[in-house]
């Protein structure tokens, strides 16, 4: 009883326990000053909680939550009706410190073009820290270089913060430094012609002259203290003041020019430029020669070449790209131009595509305009990718397999239909007509085992293409295996040695053993295991039986026929069990006929060997020895050893010999019933303390005495 109360307490335990944990339940960090709130997920039965920290109750933190504001490590204990209390955690809680507040010294003031160094005084190992420069721009380093935007004529303010970041993650308060930048002036030029800034496009007067006038619309001249200009066409820097605008100026060639105007601010020296393309080009125009010969229509991977044309006359930068409609990179030329043609392969079918053609283009590009040419109708038509599956392979003899037909049909010009012809070849001559077929998914019925290669031709316009791929043909295996002994002693080990016949199959077979078990010599249960690192799927498993028992072993042989089977049978043994049983005898000499309880626990009968101390016979080697005398006073052992082929088992027993008392009995008299008669004195010659008198008629009364 006290074991059953002892389960159900155990029982009840794991019951109000199961799924308890501490929320959040892995490890802890937060930074200082902070906490971290701690709580037991619900279960039934609590009556109370004492949350503890590094081994000590923390006082009055008897709640099912905890603010946790100390580094330790916590636990909580819970409180239940009638059980006792259980413990959970324990859960690491780490308080990080923030760290320190750092500061930078602010560079001096320069111009917005120059770089800006800034710097961490005296930082930290382990600390990262964040710039956050006011200008929407961010960065970390303990020494960072920064660039501002600021343009005018002249200072402007920009709010730079830092803050430290320990390896925790905790964050320190901001330092802000306010950082003076320089502004840089900014030029601007405007071309008198307001419709077409710079840009001479429009030109149709048949020569690259191209005179621009440009305007200086610079924001607050007056700050400006000089301008340089360089026209971009390979003249010099002309160096200006605003009263030498506007400035005029006459290109001579063809191109795209980059017109640079820059100012020096007057009060601070700082430098600030501005560019312009002028665009002194003419739309370009652009062509395409098809292929030589004419045919734009070909079989697989085939190539053609490509020439351009109508570009002689186009302005310098002008830019050509080629695409060639089939999702190859594209090719890029540039100028001045040293080919014209270009040869390029097509890997596809254009069939593939949703107008079952390519389009080739080049496009030719420049800063005033793009033009394009195409060229269409290039075909690309395909001889057929035979592929098929076989349904199952390996397969079994008189079973039909199945091939279905996986192949990329061809493309046949010029409509791009996909007919496509087959042949099959089963390799498999002796089958006569039904070894090849034309169907696309045949079928074919292999009668003998081996391995047989399978054929495949598929045939379009632009050609033909084959595959081949074995099949596996087996038949039925004849199982069988052979063990080591069929007949032991526990604990008994064997081994199966696979004898099974696979007629040479192209398919090894699997194997599954399984031991079903029948209650015999003495064994009432199955026991065994596989040994020697071996399985029920090895081909020869090792078997260990630890207790007696007959043991069918049965092997399961699997191949694409099926499973076929082989039993044999295992007589598991035991040493027999004996038990002496001596029937009742009296004192004086002791004749008895012992017998015995035996149960053999093997195969064959036992042998048995009694011994009788100092008795008539001494020994016996029957199951019952028959009359058996024992005249000297004592005890006198008695031994039985029963012996099977797995052991002796030995019960012994003792007989004990005592004398028979001698007792002297008056002659016989006669008596009325009520009358006193005797006295008779009955004695005994020998020395026995203790005797029973019996009177067979009630009406005497006798006296025992000892």
């Amino acid at each position: 009883m006290k074991y059953y109360l002892l389960l159900l307490l155990s029982f009840l335990s794991i019951s109000f326990c199961k799924g308890q944990a501490i929320v959040p339940s892995g490890p802890v960090s937060f930074c200082v000053p902070g906490s971290v709130t701690l709580r037991v997920s619900p279960a039934t039965g609590i009556t109370g909680y004492q949350w503890i920290r590094t081994g000590a109750d923390i006082v009055s933190a008897t709640g099912a939550t905890y603010l946790a504001s100390i580094s330790g490590t916590y636990s909580v204990r819970l409180k239940r009706e009638s059980l006792s209390d259980t413990t959970i955690g324990p859960l690491s809680i780490a308080a990080n410190p923030i760290p320190a507040i750092p500061s930078f010294t602010v560079p001096a003031a320069q111009c917005a073009s120059a770089s800006y160094t800034f710097a961490v005084n005296s930082p930290l190992p382990g600390i990262t820290y964040r710039w956050n420069f006011g200008d929407a721009t961010t960065g970390n380093g303990a020494s960072i270089a920064h660039t501002f935007t600021a343009t005018g004529s002249g200072t402007q303010n920009f709010n730079v913060f830092v803050k430290a970041v320990s390896a925790a993650g905790c964050v320190s308060d901001s330092f802000r430094q306010t950082v003076v930048v320089n502004q840089i002036p900014l030029p601007k030029l405007a071309d008198s012609v307001t419709f077409s800034q710079f840009n001479n496009c429009g030109n149709n007067t048949g020569t690259p002259t191209y005179y621009v006038s440009a305007n200086n619309i610079t924001a607050n001249p007056s700050s400006i203290g000089g301008y340089t200009l360089n026209w971009g066409d390979g003249g010099s820097d002309i160096s200006l003041t605003n009263s030498n605008f506007p400035l005029s100026h006459t290109y001579t060639s063809y191109g795209v020019f980059n017109l640079k105007l820059t100012a020096t601010n007057l009060a601070n020296g700082c430098v600030g430029s501005t560019s312009y393309p002028v665009i002194n080009q003419l739309n370009p125009g652009v062509g395409i020669e098809g292929p030589p010969g004419g045919s734009t229509q070909k079989c697989d991977s085939a190539g053609f070449w490509f020439k351009v044309k109508n570009y002689s006359t186009n302005s310098p930068g002008t830019i050509y790209q080629w695409n060639f409609g089939d999702g190859s990179p594209l090719v890029i030329w540039t100028t001045p131009l040293f080919v014209d043609s270009v040869y390029h392969t097509f890997t596809k079918s254009s069939c593939e595509l949703p107008g079952r053609e390519f389009v080739v283009s080049v496009t030719a590009t420049n800063g005033c305009d793009n033009t394009t040419a195409f060229l269409n109708n290039i075909k690309i038509f395909k001889k057929p990718v035979p592929d098929f599956d076989i349904n199952k392979t390996p397969s079994c003899i008189n079973q039909t397999v199945n091939f279905t037909n996986t192949s990329i049909t061809s493309f046949n010009g010029p409509n791009c239909n996909n007919v496509t012809g087959y042949l099959w070849n089963f390799g498999d001559p002796a089958s006569g007509a039904a070894n090849t077929s034309t169907l696309e998914n045949p079928n074919h019925i292999y009668s003998t085992p081996g391995t047989y290669t399978v054929k495949l031709n598929a045939t379009g316009n632009c050609g033909a293409d084959s595959i081949t791929k074995p099949v596996c043909i087996t038949r039925p295996p004849t199982p069988g295996f052979t063990l080591d002994n069929t007949t032991g002693c526990t604990p008994f080990t064997l081994t199966a040695t696979d004898t099974t016949n696979t007629f040479g199959s192209c398919q090894n077979p699997t194997y599954f053993y399984t031991v079903s078990y029948t209650p015999a010599f003495c064994g009432n249960f199955s026991a065994f295991t596989f040994t020697n690192g071996t399985t029920a799927t090895s081909a020869n498993p090792s078997f260990n039986f630890t207790n007696p028992g007959t043991y069918t072993i049965t092997q399961n042989v699997t191949n694409a026929c099926g499973t076929f089977i082989a039993s044999k049978t295992v007589s598991i043994q035991k040493p027999p069990t004996v038990t002496i049983t001596l029937p009742a005898y009296s004192c004086g000499v002791v004749n008895i006929t012992p017998s015995s309880t035996v149960v053999a626990c093997s195969v064959n009968p036992p042998t048995y060997a009694w011994t009788f101390a100092d008795a008539n016979p001494a020994t016996a080697n029957t199951a019952n020895p028959g009359n058996v005398t024992f005249t000297t006073l004592g005890a006198h052992m008695i031994t039985l050893a029963v012996t099977n082929a797995c052991g002796t088992t030995i019960d012994t027993t003792f007989v004990t010999v005592t004398t028979t008392p001698d007792v002297a009995v008056p002659a016989n008299d006669t008596l009325c019933g009520g009358l006193n008669a005797g006295p008779y004195n009955f004695t005994s010659t020998i020395g026995v303390p203790v005797y029973n008198w019996t009177n067979s008629n009630p009406s005497i009364g006798l006296a025992a005495s000892g």
